[in-house]
């Protein structure tokens, strides 16, 4: 009975991190593009 519970904790244990990594990882992109977005402009505006 524990081997089943087991087998069915196995792939929702290996389900949620990937979805919470592909979460951050969207974040993390979505936070650089805004950096390098606010860096370009800065860039540009300490030239002139």
């Amino acid at each position: 009975m524990s081997g089943s519970r087991h087998r069915v904790a196995g792939p929702n244990q290996t389900k949620k991190p990937n979805y919470t990594q592909y979460q951050i990882l969207g974040n993390h992109t979505h936070m650089t593009s805004i950096m390098v977005n606010n860096f370009r402009s800065w860039s540009m505006f300490i030239r002139r």
